[in-house]
Formats: C-alpha cells, structure tokens, sequence
C-alpha cells in the first residue's frame, strides 16, 4: 500500500518538502495499521494507500486536494465516492485515532515543520 501512496504523491501538484514529508508519514502509518488488522485483508493495496492519503492531506490541507485527488483516482481506476473507499478511509481514520502512536510520530513532524518555518 505504501508504494501506492507514494506513486500518488508524485501524481500531485508540488508541495513544500516538509509538508510532504508529513503526508507521507501520516499515509505510511495508516498503511502499517492496515497490515495488521484483518478487516484489510480482502481490500487492494491501491485502495488500501489512496484512502490513507486522502486521511493524510486532509489532516495536513484539508480540501486543498480535492481536485488533483479526484485525477488520481481516475488514473488509478478507484471509485472515489464508492461505499467501499469511503468505509477503507473512515476505518482506517479510527484505528489511527484509537493509537497512542500516532500523535507521538506526528507532533515530531509537526515540530519539525514548525521549526523549519521559522528558519526561513
């Protein structure tokens, strides 16, 4: 999944580096959780990573996205608006929000965004 994730990425308009850095440890987290939890086993690796990064830039640019996401899923064939995507990315939203870990992991990024922007 987390190779879709990144082939994604790269399909998406530029971003700052750090910013980018950040969607794609929020994504890879997601991706992890996924591997580990059954409900996943009969979902696609694509579907899989493409609601994941839906999760993270909405946490990061919430709407800023919502057009160049809408290209990815039509060049990856992915029903963005289907039952399954929408169950896939709100599953996978819980059990990140249900993880201790995950705001350990993320506040260092978002630290190190913060710091970074005030060196420029």
């Amino acid at each position: 999944a987390l190779f879709f994730v990144r082939q994604f990425v790269a399909l998406l308009p530029e971003m700052p580096e750090l910013e980018r850095q950040e969607v794609l440890e929020r994504a890879k987290f997601q991706t992890e959780v996924a591997l580990n939890d059954y409900n996943f086993v009969g979902v696609f690796a694509s579907r899989i990573g493409f609601a994941a990064l839906l999760n993270a830039l909405d946490a990061v640019y919430p709407a800023r996205y919502e057009e160049p996401m809408d290209m990815v899923a039509t060049v990856a064939n992915i029903r963005r608006d289907s039952k399954l995507m929408r169950k896939v990315q709100e599953k996978l939203a819980k059990e990140v929000s249900l993880s201790r870990y995950t705001e350990q992991r993320i506040s260092h990024y978002t630290k190190r965004i913060t710091v970074g922007a005030q060196e420029d």
